[in-house]
């Protein structure tokens, strides 16, 4: 895991990293998920609390990497809604695991609130939000549709993630729209 989050890996070996994740069902079954995030953890710590002053770079890479994983992993809506809530909103096990009675649609927009809220320290430079890109890039659209509706930094960031022009449908922010249009159209 930590060679497919941590490095500037080439696709051969990101494959390699999840041919060996795959080949043992026990494993993937079992464990994956935790040590998905225990890594994600450990090198969150490492970028926050380092003395060389490292800093995550990797996010334009890391984000089809890991949506390559998830759907190498076979990883449910409910499973990356799980990283999402533990990951990326940072919930701890029992908190995750009250949302998870709930139903995905509001596991998901509790992670969506927790990036978006304007009181948020989640950055888009951040572990963190490369992991939200990935997680939203692999969820199906009707479920994106209702968290894109969140606000308009939400608007913004699905769009921008996916794509889907159907994601800014409300938008009321002039300037969210032009820095979209200005980055469409390469300005």
């Amino acid at each position: 895991m930590k060679g497919i989050l941590d490095r500037d890996p080439s696709d051969s070996v990101v494959d390699n990293h999840l041919q060996v994740i795959t080949s043992n069902e026990l494993y993937l079954e079992d464990v994956m998920l935790e040590d998905f995030m225990s890594v994600i953890d450990m090198l969150q710590i490492h970028y926050r609390e380092n003395d060389r002053g490292d800093e995550f770079a990797l996010r334009d890479k890391t984000v089809p990497q890991l949506v390559r994983a998830f759907k190498t992993l076979g990883l449910t809506p409910e499973q990356l809604s799980i990283v999402g809530m533990r990951v990326v909103a940072g919930f701890s096990r029992g908190q995750t695991r009250d949302m998870q009675n709930k139903p995905i649609k509001e596991q998901l927009q509790a992670v969506i609130n927790h990036v978006f809220d304007d009181g948020s320290s989640i950055r888009d430079d951040h572990l963190q939000y490369a992991v939200m890109g990935a997680v939203v890039k692999s969820l199906p659209t009707p479920l994106l549709k209702p968290l894109a509706h969140t606000n308009d930094k939400a608007r913004a960031a699905i769009y921008t993630l996916t794509g889907n022009s159907d994601f800014l449908a409300g938008i009321r922010d002039a300037k969210t729209i032009d820095r979209i249009m200005g980055a469409d159209l390469g300005l």
